[in-house]
């Protein structure tokens, strides 16, 4: 705002010199004929319309000339700032990798000096190395949050992916008391994509609009985690401990829950399509307004969960359990229904109560009414 105020008032000032300096020649054309070539002896005087041309030349040079310098300005500037943006990059990849290096060093002197491999989970130095691991995963958390509010890039990329890694391998972070306790840990937004990661440890995580696309999870425990618009399409995470974890707006597409604890698991406006649920346990969990367009459900526990406004479409619901289960405004036929194990004290998706008998279609008070007759 200033610089173009700036500019403004230049330009201004521009215009004034330009006038007073054609003022000055107009007087003096006229009070001294014969020395200026205003006045001759041939034409006459100058008319209105030859001063006009006069003005018109002068300015039109003189904001071409501000045009010209102005450009030059600008374009001076903007290499300027990309110089100095590559710099604080460089920089900052200095110092993040000199960070992690000096983490490294000292983590596997824990190891070697410390017997940090064989520790238990509640020794001073499992304590230590959680609090160097937390701080400098914290450190790098907030390297990428810089990096996403200026739309500037780490030469390194996700450095706390190379954390992760190094204490997966060392098994460190495994099993259900490891040795490096990741509860609670920051990894919003982490890249995680094909990672292998069996059997980790990461209760109450902080996995928000996280990248775990076809990661290898299988027996991971992500117990009350919070994985809000995650993306875990192709993921495997078969018998994965889920319960209670907020999967609110993830994308699911194609993974696997085989047999995963889901129980009480939000997971309001997933997307699940196609997502493999095979005795899936989902006792009370939320899946409000979810799609699970073709997903297999088969054999799964729904019991008590509330699936009002999902789309059911092409879902597998052989011998499921749908006990206690609210599917009101659900996007589902009464044949698919008819594979359930169990129906008993659900609402279903017209809002009555389930009371033994399924109808050969739902009623007019159902929202999909109209559109299932078309549909389907």
């Amino acid at each position: 705002m200033k610089i173009e105020m700036r500019k403004k008032l230049t330009l201004g000032a521009i215009f004034l010199v330009a006038a007073a300096i054609i003022g000055v020649l107009i007087y003096f054309g006229y009070k001294v004929p014969g020395t200026t070539g205003f006045i001759d002896d041939v034409d006459g005087p100058k008319t209105l319309w030859d001063w006009l041309d006069l003005m018109i030349v002068s300015v039109v040079l003189a904001t071409v000339g501000f045009w010209f310098s102005s450009r030059q300005s600008h374009t001076a500037r903007e290499t300027t700032e990309k110089e100095n943006q590559t710099d604080r990059l460089v920089a900052q990849n200095r110092t993040e990798e000199q960070t992690l290096q000096v983490y490294l060093d000292r983590m596997q002197e824990l190891m070697l000096k410390e017997n940090l491999l064989s520790a238990r989970h509640d020794w001073p130095v499992a304590n230590l190395a959680r609090a160097r691991t937390l701080t400098i995963l914290k450190f790098f958390s907030d390297a990428q949050r810089r990096n996403t509010r200026t739309t500037t890039k780490s030469f390194g990329g996700d450095r706390r992916r190379l954390v992760m890694e190094f204490l997966y391998q060392a098994n460190l972070i495994t099993g259900e008391k490891p040795v490096v306790n990741l509860s609670h840990v920051d990894l919003m937004g982490i890249d995680l994509k094909w990672a292998f990661l069996k059997s980790v440890f990461l209760v109450e995580a902080d996995l928000r609009y996280a990248k775990l696309q076809h990661a290898f999870l299988e027996m991971a425990n992500l117990r009350e985690a919070r994985l809000y618009g995650a993306r875990l399409s192709g993921a495997n995470l078969v018998r994965a401990t889920l319960q209670d974890a907020d999967f609110r707006c993830a994308i699911l597409i194609e993974a696997n829950l085989r047999d995963a604890n889901l129980d009480g698991t939000v997971l309001e406006e997933a997307n699940l399509q196609e997502a493999k649920l095979e005795k899936a346990h989902l006792h009370v969990a939320n899946l409000g307004c979810a799609y699970l367009n073709r997903a297999n459900l088969r054999n799964a526990d729904l019991g008590g969960a509330n699936l009002e406004g999902a789309d059911l479409h092409g879902v597998n619901l052989q011998g499921a359990n749908l006990e206690e289960t609210i599917l009101e405004n659900a996007f589902i036929l009464p044949q698919q229904l008819k594979q359930v194990d169990s129906l008993n004290y659900s609402t279903l998706p017209d809002g009555t109560m389930y009371d033994g008998r399924l109808p050969e279609k739902w009623g007019d008070a159902w929202p999909y009414y109209s559109r299932s007759k078309d549909k389907w």
